[in-house]
Order: structure tokens, then C-alpha cells, then sequence
């Protein structure tokens, strides 16, 4: 394994042969699923999670991805979508995991991103992810295509418009 930026890229890690169906799994058994467990604290005031426990997920694309590369300096503030958002996207459900994993691959407030790969992971693929990662989790169509718009925002802003143009169309049609 080696950081690059910041990011653990380690060798292709083997689909685990009984990988649980939703393709969410325990890194330290992989034929397990994913045990989210989060500690809750305040920082200046501000609501923060950690996980005690690393989760992974198999990508059909990536492969493994496992959030987080360091539990010690990873938080999260659950589904983070922007305030406009939050009337209509829950930050728990059934989609909490997918969202763990979005967390930990976009650079976060105190920290950079913060999982483990065999290749380095950019935001409109992390988006990606996290879209097939709440299908495989039996979000509904409208809750996942929600959820993402709200979340894709943010990549519309920081990505060329060459590389979030999709995610523009998505939104505005999702907004109107």
C-alpha cells in the first residue's frame, strides 16, 4: 500500500467469494456484512459522527472500497446535502451506508478523503458510487435520484463543467 494525497491506493483487493447481497461488507471478514457503528460527539458546537468501524463496499467498477483509511481522523455529519436539501433528503435510512462511503471519499472539513482503493477515486465517480451504492441498498428510484442531485451539487460546483454537466441537467430537472 502507499498514500498518494493523502489516500491509501493499495493492490486490487478479490471480490470476497460470499459477498453479502447488498454489497456492503466488514473489511476485517469480508463475507460479513457491514456493522455501522458511530460514536456521536460536538465540535465547536457542530454535531459530528465517527465510525468505530471500518465498512466496505465493491464497486462493479472500482472494486473494494473501504472508508475509513483512518478512523482516528475521519468524521461525518451523516448525508451531507446542502441546506436548500434538507426538507426533502433524510440524513439517515436506508441509505446511510452508501453515504458513509461518499464521506469518505470526498475530501472532508478537517481532512482530505479517507479511504482505501486500488486506484484514486475523483468526485463525479465517487457520486457515482454512491448512486449504485444506494440501488444496491434498495433505495427507491425517486429517494436515490433525489439524494444524489442534492449531493451532486456540490461536485457541480468544484468539477469543469465538462465533467458535471450531466449532474447540472439532473439537478435542474430534479429542482423543477
Amino acid at each position: 500500500s502507499q498514500a498518494v494525497d493523502g489516500v491509501v491506493i493499495s493492490p486490487a483487493i478479490e471480490r470476497p467469494a460470499s459477498l453479502p447481497p447488498d454489497g456492503f461488507f466488514n473489511p476485517h471478514n469480508p463475507g460479513q456484512p457491514a456493522r455501522i457503528v458511530l460514536e456521536r460527539t460536538f465540535e465547536s458546537r457542530r454535531e459530528v459522527f465517527r465510525l468505530t468501524k471500518p465498512i466496505g463496499y465493491w464497486d462493479a467498477e472500482v472494486g473494494a472500497v473501504i472508508v475509513p483509511d483512518n478512523l482516528g481522523q475521519f468524521d461525518t455529519d451523516l448525508t451531507s446535502v446542502m441546506r436548500f436539501f434538507t426538507w426533502l433528503v433524510t440524513t439517515t435510512g436506508v441509505h446511510l451506508p452508501a453515504a458513509l462511503v461518499h464521506d469518505g471519499l470526498i475530501p472532508g472539513r478537517s481532512a482530505g478523503s479517507s479511504y482505501v482503493a486500488s486506484q484514486e477515486i475523483d468526485r463525479v465517480t465517487a457520486d457515482r458510487i454512491f448512486r449504485s451504492a444506494m440501488r444496491d441498498l434498495g433505495t427507491t428510484r425517486l429517494q436515490r435520484w433525489l439524494i444524489w442531485a442534492a449531493v451532486a451539487t456540490a461536485t457541480m460546483v468544484s468539477e469543469p463543467l465538462r465533467r458535471s454537466g450531466r449532474a447540472w441537467l439532473a439537478v435542474a430537472l430534479t429542482v423543477g
